[in-house]
């Protein structure tokens, strides 16, 4: 038997494992937990070993990572005693032991080593139950069973040890497969009749008064009909505590919430982060806002459900809306290079930060504070969020540190962008025959209206504007955040409206360049392009679509470098490696071998600069003027004190993606393609030799 599991693989111990083996057996804490008191040294290490490999099913757990060997799990015959318990009659099991290297605990490792194989005896082994023993001193061990599902059975006093059996039947692993994991010590399990706990939960007036506004408890009857409705309705779940089962949590179809938590485990921040895994799942269900209906005199229970984020909008009824984000990054590193360092902000941009975000944006400012941001997610999550210059703290406080553009900044963009864009468009279609006749001279066979676009759009606003712009300290174009790395992130809420400024302005450069080439694309960022810099991006983070399949089997094992160095090879008309030019010409870039974009050369460069020279006469006081009021805009990034530089930066390429909109329909510069999930875009190459 062997599985394979994200990190792991399990497969039986083989004679030359035996280093391995020893190189973890050999720790005294791991010796005392398995009761090896006759190990010593290598020859009785060996021993066990062999004696093991012989005698028992012996399954070595892999690093995938380094190849060694980790730890072990033993699959024996079930404990003895339980052969003689009426209830495991005529059922077929096995008992599981286990033990894992000092090094590699606390890392989930032999959690997901035993949930693979535990799923491997129930489904295709067929056993009816898994028995695990522990002994009382051993926590850990009781603690991963309990994540697990193992229930108590027995226990028994051998001398001065007492020795515990739990056991996992197949119907409860069944239900616990399909959990939710919130945290380390939580997990929602889908709802199963369980009235033996459930039952005692709602035998308590104070929770009956505050769940249905009653003065008398449950019956069977009344429990039966909730979790009916509950669990056809919606999602029902029990709230599993460190292995006990404390509550239930529900999502209906109609987008309310429900949470019961037993008064033995309140206010212990249960409730809110079970909440909060409910309004994930609400956002995989493709809903926009969530809903509780909560009785005025539960207080305790509308402080929890506000401190997440929740607006009260009636009397008895408070509501969350459901916030979805875009991450834009302007790296100013190598990302090739920092594709695996854990700091990259990609790594960092994810789920875990729009929940996070959803809470900065929706929350009262009271509640927005750092220890109460890391009870509900935890603080490496924060952490991980103010060293990537998405947040940061200012006297416990938290506050959006990076430019963040929310729907309720949507009225004040319009507003303040899109008349001013328009006014600077027509400024610059006055001189249409003084570009058109620069745009002629460059040294390339395409139309005016198509090297204007790359070169007005694109290079000019996205390039030599941009740059002019910071050596005046208008904008910023980087910070070195602690990661050493020199970034600026931009986030964009999802929503109606905003998309026209976050995705769908003609703003947007992929670019991979080395000194003498860029292969490049200029557009919207509508989708993921099929370009060579989104594919290499994509690539690193293990995202690529079948819609990359093509280019995927052409590029396979190419870098970026090996690209642009065919590229350089082509355009000098030399002979180039054969799987980049394949390679190329699935991205677009060449047929037959010959560029089948512009191609912009050193020639083309003092024409380029004449074209930014006349646009920086015309426009570039309606510019500067048009920045000098930007530290009055009335929107969230200012409102939470982000560099202004910063914002700024990101209010250009709004500008300017609103004066190539309006250039576009006036038919001043080419239309680019559309392509379906891609988005609007044109490519080009610039090829410098000197």
């Amino acid at each position: 038997m062997t599985i394979e599991t994200k990190r792991l693989c399990i497969r039986p111990y083989a004679t030359s494992d035996f280093d391995d083996y020893f190189e973890y057996i050999m720790d005294p804490e791991l010796q005392y937990m398995l009761g090896l008191n006759d190990v010593s040294d290598r020859k009785s290490a060996h021993e066990t070993f062999k004696w093991l490999l012989d005698n028992r099913e012996f399954l070595a757990v892999i690093d995938n990572e380094t190849g060694k060997a980790i730890g072990h799990i033993c699959i024996h015959p079930p404990v003895k005693t339980l052969l003689e318990d009426a209830a495991f009659y005529g059922k077929k099991g096995y008992s599981l032991s286990f033990a894992i290297s000092k090094d590699m605990r606390r890392k989930g490792c032999m959690e997901e080593a035993l949930r693979s194989l535990i799923n491997e005896l129930f489904i295709i082994r067929g056993m009816d139950y898994i028995d695990c023993e522990y002994t009382s001193f051993n926590a850990a061990s009781h603690h991963l069973q309990d994540k697990l599902g193992f229930k108590f059975w027995s226990k028994e006093q051998l001398e001065e040890i007492e020795l515990i059996t739990n056991v996992l039947w197949r119907k409860d692993w069944d239900n616990i497969k399909n959990a939710r994991t919130v945290d380390e010590d939580i997990r929602l399990i889908p709802y199963f009749r369980n009235d033996e706990e459930s039952l005692p939960w709602y035998q308590d007036l104070d929770v009956c008064k505050q769940v249905d506004n009653i003065d008398h408890v449950y019956d069977l009857e009344t429990l039966h009909a909730m979790y009916d409705f509950l669990s056809t309705h919606g999602n029902c779940y029990y709230v599993q505590y460190k292995g006990k089962l404390v509550g239930d949590v529900s999502l209906r179809d109609n987008a309310e919430l429900a949470i019961v938590i037993c008064k033995e485990y309140q206010n212990r921040h249960i409730g809110r982060k079970c909440i909060l895994d409910m309004i994930e799942l609400a956002k995989e269900k493709r809903m926009d806002k969530v809903k509780a209906n909560i009785y005025s005199f539960n207080t305790q229970s509308q402080r929890m459900f506000q401190s997440i984020g929740f607006t009260q909008t009636d009397d008895e009824w408070f509501e969350l809306n459901i916030h979805r984000f875009t991450y834009f990054l302007f790296e100013n590193f190598d990302a090739e290079k920092e594709a695996d360092n854990p700091l990259n902000p990609r790594k960092i941009c994810n789920t875990s930060a729009d929940k996070v975000l959803t809470w900065m944006a929706e929350t009262d400012k009271s509640f927005r504070n750092y220890d109460n941001a890391c009870g509900l997610f935890g603080p490496e999550i924060i952490d991980a969020l103010i060293a990537a210059g998405l947040f940061r703290k200012e006297n416990e406080e938290l506050f959006f540190d990076s430019p963040v553009f929310l729907s309720k900044d949507l009225l004040t963009l319009q507003a303040f962008f899109s008349e001013k864009a328009a006014t600077i468009a027509t400024t610059i279609e006055q001189y249409r025959e003084k570009y058109y006749s620069l745009a002629k001279k460059l040294d390339n066979s395409y139309s005016p209206e198509i090297l204007l676009y790359h070169v007005i759009c694109g290079m000019c606003f996205d390039g030599l504007f941009l740059d002019k712009l910071g050596k005046e300290r208008i904008i910023s174009t980087g910070r070195k955040h602690i990661s050493g790395l020199d970034y600026l992130s931009v986030i964009y809420e999802n929503a109606p409206g905003l998309d026209e400024f976050s995705k769908k302005l003609l703003c947007s450069y992929n670019r991979i360049q080395d000194a003498h080439c860029a292969l490049q694309s200029f557009g919207d960022a509508d989708g993921d392009r099929v370009d060579c810099y989104r594919y290499f991006r994509l690539k690193e983070q293990k995202r690529l679509t079948t819609k990359y399949s093509v280019v995927d089997k052409a590029a396979d094992g190419l870098t970026q470098s090996d690209l642009l160095e065919a590229a350089v090879k082509l355009l000098m008309g030399d002979e180039a490696d054969y799987r980049a030019v394949e390679a190329l010409e699935q991205f677009g870039y060449f047929k037959g071998g010959k560029p089948c974009v512009p191609v912009f050369m050193d020639n083309d460069t003092s024409i380029i600069l004449e074209i930014e020279e006349l646009l920086e006469k015309h426009i570039w006081e309606s510019v500067r003027e048009l920045f000098s009021n930007l530290s009055g805009l009335n929107i969230t990034a200012m409102a939470n004190g982000v560099p202004v530089d910063e914002i700024a930066n990101e209010c250009w390429h709004i500008l300017f993606g609103c004066i190539n909109e309006k250039l576009i329909v006036d038919g001043f510069v080419a239309c680019p393609d559309f392509y379906p999930d891609e988005g609007r875009y044109l490519k080009c190459i610039e090829f410098y030799k000197e």
